[in-house]
Formats: structure tokens, C-alpha cells, sequence
């Protein structure tokens, strides 16, 4: 009895904090929303929605300008048909951001087109408030399962994440980050409970919005997480089989033809806090062309089979301990995000189902309590803009240096191996939701 009484005091303190950070911030994303600043981002959903509606496909993607050396998202670097601009006209926004995703997303964009654009940017808004909310819950759970146990740190995680001005500013930028980051989230979760259906879905989700869970990928294959890729491979064939039934063939080729090949180009604007566009800044060599592509792309090859190499040495600690299977998931997203051709500020959310990994480490070590607090102090305030006129490079790229911080703590727990708490079996036993001593709330 005296035992149940802490237990129930740190969920009531853990559901307060979540229910409060939930309609906190969609209530300031929704009362914001009512004033669009970033309707030309959304517009790309929206537009994929009118276009789906009218059945007009083979309208659907734009038609990338030659020579340019990024892809055909941005207004300046594609055209549109004339189809596009029949449908769109009058309702969406011809001159916003173009839609570049794969073909099964327009068919998610289809309910935005039933509603009018202002009210359709609201709704779409509140909806990814509530997707930064859910990745902030993974944090949380992901905290109970390394540690063992719920505590009130899985409270705190959630209400420092939403109320971020990183939080903000992904869902202001009207993009699909919040989506990918609790899509991620599930999937961390997943792959240390061993997920079935519902992660299944997440990871198929994940694959065709932003192909970001495929960083997941190895730490499953250690794990043995087979009926969840299983799932995954299920419900992906599925989902094509139904686009191409209701799209047809067209935009797949078109896809693969037109803009698939354009996906892998940087850009140079400062708030792309990937490495590679750091260095087109810095080196004002547009598009890294020559030697300097060649050198950058041989280190980051180098850098993920040695992340790979360094996950198979460590393969039965990654199966066994949820301490170190975190630090391998944050090595991979973390490597995904720093040398992918395109990193956002915003994007740095990813990360946010990992912090309640990085907590209970910091709680643990002084020297990652430090590093992890520097490195999200300097993600903490996105706005890369401001720090370009204030300070310039390399200090504006301020993102970057603090996911390289967060990823390189990943790395150098790797490589040191589990800890002796972790060989003792405190956080192995973490592996399954039943050595929980309070098991956290579902969501």
C-alpha cells in the first residue's frame, strides 16, 4: 500500500503534464493559425488534394527547370502545367510550394481539398500540433523503458518539448515534419517492445512520407523485430497497390522519372542545416561539384558503413540492452539527418522520441549531462535566419552543431558498450513493457 501511493503520485504528476502540454499547444497553434505566415508551404498538400479530387494525375507534379541545381519543390526551380493551374486556380495556391512526394501521399492529402484553404490550414495546423505532442510522448515512454520504471522526468520531457520554440516553428513551417517525427517515434518504440500491426503501419507510414523510419531499418534486423517488418512490407504493398488502382501507372513513372533523380540535391539556404549544405556555404562551391563532391560523398559512405560495422560488433548488446539499441537508433537518424542532402531546422524533431534516452543518460554521466545540454540549447531556437544577419558562419549553422553534439554521443556509447548496470540486467530487463515497475500510460 505505502508503495502504491509514489507510484500513483508520479502518473497523476505524468498524465497532468501531458493532457496540459497537449491543449496548451494546440490551443497557441490553433489561435496562431488564424494568421497564416506560412500558407506557400502547405499549399503543397493542399494543391495535392485538389488535384486528387479532380482525378487529374498526370497533373500532379511539376516540371523540374533545367539546370537547376536543387529540386522542383521551390517556385524558382519548376513549372507547372496547365492542368495544375485549371484545377488549383480560384481555391488553392498556384504559386505555392510544389508537391514532390511519393504518389501514396496525395491520396492523404485528399480530405484537405473538402474544406477551403484558411480552414484547411487551420485543421491541417492543429493536426500537427497534436503529432508533436504524440513524439513527445515517445520521448516519455522511451524514458520509462531505459529506466526501468515511470518517474516524473517523463512528465517534464513531454511539457520542455511541446512548449519549445523548436516545436513551434515545425508546426509553423505548415510541413509534414511532425508527422515523420511521431511516425519516428513509434518506431523507436516499437523496436524496443517489439511492436507488431500498429508499428507495422508507423514504419510503412514513415517509409512513403519521408523514408525517414528506413534509418530504423538495421536496429530491427539486430533486434529481430520480424513480425513488424513483416507488417511494414504488408501494409507498403498494400498501399501501392492501392495508389496505382486509383492513380494508375502515370505518376509513379513520372515520379521516378522526373523527380526522384532531383531529390538528392542540396541547397545552400540557411536554414538546411545538413553538413553538405554547411560546406556550400562556407566553401562557396555551388553544389559541391568536382573534387569536393567526390571527397564528401566518399566520407559520408565511410561514416555509415562504419556505423553499420560498428551496430553488427555490437549486435547482442543492441538486442539485449534498450540503453544501447537507443544509442544505435540515434547514431543511424542522427547520421540521416546530418548528411542527407536536406536538413531543415525544423527537422531536428526527429530527435525529440530520443530524449528520454538522453535524459537518463545525462542523469548518469556529467559528461553527457553537458554535452546533451549544450547540444540542445543550440537546436533549441531554430531560427536560423536571425543567426545568419547576427553572427554568420559558422555559428549560424548553430542546428547542426548541436545534432552533431547528440549524434556523437550516440556514437561514443557504441562504442564503449553497455554499461555495468546494463550487464547486471537494471536495463535489460527494459527490453519487455512487463519489467516495468510502473508501466507508462498509453497514448
Amino acid at each position: 500500500m505505502a508503495a502504491s501511493a509514489p507510484a500513483s503520485s508520479v502518473l497523476r504528476f505524468n498524465r497532468i503534464c501531458s493532457l496540459t502540454s497537449l491543449i496548451g499547444f494546440v490551443a497557441l497553434v490553433w489561435w496562431r493559425s488564424l494568421t497564416p505566415n506560412f500558407v506557400d508551404d502547405f499549399a503543397q498538400y493542399y494543391n495535392a488534394g485538389l488535384i486528387a479530387r479532380a482525378g487529374a494525375w498526370d497533373d500532379l507534379y511539376p516540371l523540374p527547370t533545367p539546370d537547376s541545381p536543387h529540386n522542383p519543390g521551390a517556385v524558382a526551380d519548376s513549372t507547372v502545367t496547365d492542368g495544375y493551374r485549371r484545377v488549383v486556380a480560384g481555391r488553392g495556391r498556384v504559386d505555392g510550394a510544389r508537391f514532390i512526394q511519393s504518389p501514396p501521399n496525395a491520396l492523404w492529402c485528399w480530405p484537405l481539398a473538402w474544406l477551403d484553404f484558411d480552414t484547411a490550414y487551420v485543421v491541417w495546423s492543429v493536426f500537427l500540433a497534436i503529432c508533436v505532442w504524440g513524439a513527445a510522448v515517445c520521448g516519455a515512454r522511451v524514458h520509462a523503458i531505459v529506466a526501468g520504471r515511470e518517474s516524473r522526468i517523463s512528465g517534464a520531457i513531454v511539457l520542455l518539448m511541446c512548449f519549445s520554440p523548436l516545436a513551434y516553428r515545425a508546426v509553423r513551417n505548415g510541413i509534414m515534419t511532425p508527422v515523420v517525427a511521431v511516425l519516428l517515434g513509434m518506431g523507436v518504440l516499437g523496436a524496443l517492445r517489439n511492436g507488431t500491426a500498429k508499428t507495422g503501419l508507423a514504419l510503412c507510414a514513415g517509409v512513403l512520407t519521408k523514408y525517414a523510419s528506413v534509418a530504423l531499418l538495421p536496429v530491427y534486423l539486430l533486434r529481430g523485430r520480424w513480425r513488424a517488418l513483416a507488417w511494414a512490407a504488408g501494409f507498403t504493398a498494400a498501399a501501392i497497390v492501392t495508389t496505382l488502382a486509383i492513380e494508375g501507372p502515370g505518376p509513379f513513372a513520372v515520379f521516378a522519372q522526373r523527380i526522384a533523380p532531383t531529390l538528392g540535391r542540396s541547397h545552400e539556404y540557411h536554414s538546411n542545416q545538413s553538413v553538405e549544405a554547411f560546406l556550400w556555404r562556407v566553401l562557396r562551391v555551388p553544389g559541391l561539384g568536382g573534387i569536393w563532391l567526390a571527397a564528401f560523398t566518399t566520407v559520408r559512405l565511410a561514416l555509415i558503413g562504419g556505423i553499420l560495422a560498428l551496430l553488427w560488433r555490437r549486435r547482442r548488446e543492441i538486442r539485449q540492452s534498450a540503453s544501447i539499441a537507443c544509442a544505435a537508433m540515434l547514431a543511424l537518424v542522427g547520421w540521416m539527418l546530418l548528411f542527407s542532402p536536406m536538413c531543415w531546422d525544423h527537422y531536428a524533431i526527429y530527435l525529440f522520441p530520443l530524449c528520454g534516452w538522453l535524459a537518463w543518460e545525462a542523469g548518469r554521466s556529467r559528461t553527457v549531462l553537458v554535452v546533451a545540454t549544450l547540444s540542445l540549447g543550440l537546436m533549441w531556437m531554430p531560427y536560423t535566419g536571425f543567426a545568419r544577419h547576427i553572427v554568420g558562419e559558422p555559428l549560424a549553422s548553430h542546428v547542426m552543431w548541436g545534432l552533431l553534439g547528440l549524434w556523437g554521443l550516440g556514437i561514443w556509447h557504441l562504442c564503449r558498450g553497455p554499461s555495468p548496470a546494463a550487464v547486471s540486467g537494471q536495463s535489460t530487463a527494459s527490453t519487455t513493457p512487463a519489467a516495468l515497475k510502473y508501466p507508462p500510460t498509453k497514448m
